[in-house]
């Protein structure tokens, strides 16, 4: 429920936009983790250039998701996540 309020705000309120939610938060936690842990920043600027300088460095490593379940197998494990469309 509480993800659907935050994908809603973004004007995409179907479930199958949960997987950019998904890739946004694990980003959201390593950029805390390898950048801000143990840290305080206090100055708006600085914080701005080093996520600048964390998400170059991210970027040019181009990972990739790997994804644990096929679609099928996902639909199969979270049923009550992934409604059946009817073509």
């Amino acid at each position: 429920m509480r993800n659907e309020k935050c994908v809603s705000f973004m004007g995409c309120t179907d479930r199958t936009c949960g997987s950019w939610l998904n890739v946004a938060e694990c980003e959201l936690s390593c950029f805390t983790r390898q950048c801000l842990t143990g840290r305080r920043i206090g100055d708006l600027a600085f914080l701005r250039s080093e996520i600048a300088a964390w998400s170059e460095k991210t970027n040019a490593k181009q990972r990739g998701v790997d994804w644990r379940f096929k679609i099928d197998n996902a639909r199969r494990k979270l049923k009550r996540l992934y409604p059946r469309i009817k073509h």
